[in-house]
Order: structure tokens, then sequence, then C-alpha cells
């Protein structure tokens, strides 16, 4: 005989020969989590007690006499799913499993939408038991999976960054950092192209999860336009943002503008012997492409033969077509300008 758990989701069930317990609607993680938990805690089912079940986990007491009043939705979904404690929680998780992907050469496709398929199942159930939705409502349900999205998208964007900024303070510390303020910046064009692929996977997912739920279409173009989300839209716009507020070093003219594949530049402006120098490193084609820069020393204006910020494409005279045209679209300077140009935006 089947059953239909559609209107389960969130309940607990036992397999009485196992004694494995089970959350409709879970991920096998969580399922797995709470049997683990349930090993040093205790259940039971006293029918002498008005069929009171009494469930003990960690220590949190859930007792109960009607199911269907239980099910009910005290309060409305939270305005942004993953800004309560749970989905806090819940972030750490992504960013540890986008970064770890990122961080290979290799992107496995079905286990990502697993994953994210999981994070929106474990969500709605810890929703439904939280008494926030019932689970079957379809405005809900969608928030789900857009708000799941639009963190996975912010934290593939972000993780991307982070693993380029990792292997660039390698290349920094050979060419003389000692930490401390960043006064360098590295583009890993690799990091781009892997995270932009993520970026599929997730639209990948969304459409695969609307229709085990039974959604109609879900358009996430409204989460991609978003103004307030600008700033982690994409690896390159975290690049830039970065560069530009972060160390004050470098734009990136057109964010949008897709880089030569196997592009990697390093970038350092700092103080040797009262002179403002840009040590800059490029690799693409096969090749490695050095140069330092000799900026303006800031007391007397512009010097003769020197500047105190360079368009790369100018710059730098590279025989390859696509990467020279892609260095124009990167300017270098020095802090002071780099705090100028913030100030009179």
């Amino acid at each position: 005989m089947s059953m239909n758990f559609s209107n389960c989701i969130g309940a607990y069930s036992i397999d009485v020969e196992s004694g494995k317990w089970t959350i409709i609607g879970a991920s096998d993680e969580m399922n797995k989590s709470l049997n683990t938990k349930l090993r040093n805690n205790t259940y039971r089912f006293d029918a002498d007690k008005n069929n009171v079940c009494e469930l003990s986990v960690n220590s949190k007491h859930i007792e109960y006499n009607n199911y269907n009043g239980i099910c009910q939705p005290l309060s409305g979904i939270p305005k942004y799913c993953y800004g309560t404690s749970y989905g806090n929680s819940q972030i750490a998780k992504i960013n540890d499993k986008i970064k770890n992907t990122l961080s290979g050469a290799q992107i496995d496709d079905e286990e990502i939408k697993k994953f994210f398929l999981d994070c929106c199942c474990d969500m709605r159930v810890t929703l439904i038991q939280d008494r926030k939705i019932s689970g079957v409502d379809q405005d809900a349900n969608k928030q789900i999976i857009l708000d799941t999205y639009e963190q996975f998208r912010s934290s593939n964007s972000i993780m991307a960054k982070l693993v380029c900024d990792e292997r660039g303070e390698i290349i920094a510390k050979e060419n003389g950092w000692k930490g401390g303020d960043k006064d360098w910046v590295y583009y890993d064009s690799n990091l781009y192209y892997l995270s932009e692929k993520m970026r599929a996977l997730f639209k990948e997912a969304v459409e695969e999860i609307s229709l085990e739920w039974g959604l109609n279409d879900i358009d996430t173009s409204g989460r991609d336009e978003d103004k307030y989300l600008s700033y982690s839209s994409s690896f390159n716009q975290v690049w830039e943002n970065n560069s530009k507020y972060g160390a004050r070093i470098c734009t990136m003219l057109d964010p949008d503008t897709m880089p030569p594949r196997d592009f990697r530049m390093f970038f350092r402006e700092c103080l040797e012997n009262n002179n403002r120098n840009g040590i800059i490193q490029i690799e693409g084609a096969g090749e490695i492409f050095a140069k330092k820069v000799v900026f303006d020393i800031y007391n007397d204006g512009i010097q003769q033969n020197m500047k105190q910020e360079y368009n790369l494409g100018e710059l730098l005279k590279i025989s390859d077509d696509e990467i020279s045209n892609y260095l124009s679209n990167i300017e270098v300077y020095t802090r002071r300008i780099g705090t100028i140009r913030i100030q009179t935006e």
C-alpha cells in the first residue's frame, strides 16, 4: 500500500525493527545526525498518557497531543531564511562545501546539485518544525528555493575570491610582503570559470527541485539583478570591489568582460628606498611576463616619465592579442590615488 507523505514533511518516523529514526523530507545528512544524537537520548510512546509522544534530543523536550495541531504555523516565514540561527549554521556549511570544491580542479555536477537540494529540504523541515511554515504553501517553498539560490550565489563568489587570495598570498610573500595590510592583488581566471560553472549548476538545481516540489518554473533573475546583492553577483565583481575598496591599488574597468583562460595577474605596490614601486607578474599563453614600475614619489606632482596610475594594456606590450586586450581592462595605481578615487566618487 502506498502512502502520501506530502503533508507529513518534518514529522518523525521510526523503523520498529532497526530502531532508526527518520525525519520525513529531510536529507540523509540531517537524518544521520538525528540518529547519532538519539543514541544518547531517549524516545518512547506511552499509550497510558493519552497518546502523548515524548522525544528528547540534546535535552530539548517536545510534547504534544495532536499532530495536526503542531503542524500549524505559529508565525510566518522569515524575510530571509538564512538570516536565522539555523540559517547561519547552514551558511558555514555552504561556504565550506563551495570553497573545497573551488579549491580543486574539477566540479562534480551532480554532487553540487544534490547538496543544493539537501539544503532546501533541510531548511523546509527546520521551518516546519519551528512552526513557521506548513510545508505545503507554494509561496513559502518558492522563497526557500530562491533564498537558497541567493546564498549559494553569494557564497560562490566570495569563496572563489578567498581561494584566489590564498593562492596570491604565496606569491606576495615571495615578492617581499611580510603580512599585515594587504598591498597586493592576485587574479586567476580559472577561478572565474569555475565559479561561473557553479552558478550555472545552481540554476539547474533550482529547476530540478522546482519540479520535485511540484512548483511552476522559478525565475531567479530577480535575485541576480537585485542591486543590494551586486557586491557578490560574480567572482569578478567581488574581486573588483576588494581590489578597489580594500587594497585600493587596482581596478577592473568592466567586471563583465570574460578573461582569457589560464590567465593570472599579480600586482604589488610598495615603498622601496623612498620610491613607490609596482611589481607586476602576468601569466598566460604558456608564458610569464614580469615588470617593475616606479611610480611618482608624491612630493612634486607628476614626474618625468612617471605616473601614479597605469593601464596594463598600455604599460605591458604582450604579443598575445587576447591577453593584451584583456590587460586593457585593468588599471593599477598607488594607494594614494586609490584613496582619492574613492573619496571623489
